[in-house]
């Protein structure tokens, strides 16, 4: 795990893998843990879900949904999505 900055706030360490992002806080406390998947429209790419509640619907998501899973064997497949992703994981958005 890499300990980094968000937004000047207290260092964060990321864990961005294939199968889960984990984002623990300075005192080892979990402030994410989700499954590296997330739900978005598919025209405007806006999101519909993240993490273990996007995981739920892959693979049976309504034709204007994808569900994505931006990571694969360790390698960003869709950069988009796993900043998206990312940026949920780090509390700076998402649903």
């Amino acid at each position: 795990m890499r300990w980094s900055r968000t937004s000047g706030g207290p260092p964060v360490a990321v864990d961005l893998g294939t199968s889960r992002i984990r984002v623990r806080g300075p005192r080892g406390g979990h402030r994410y843990d989700g499954a590296s998947v997330i739900a978005v429209t598919t025209g405007s790419r806006q999101v519909v879900a993240v993490g273990d509640q996007a995981g739920r619907i892959l693979g049976r998501t309504p034709p204007d949904i994808e569900a994505v899973v931006p990571l694969s064997r360790g390698v960003v497949t869709d950069f988009d999505a796993a900043a998206l992703l990312l940026r949920h994981a780090l509390g700076d958005g998402g649903p």
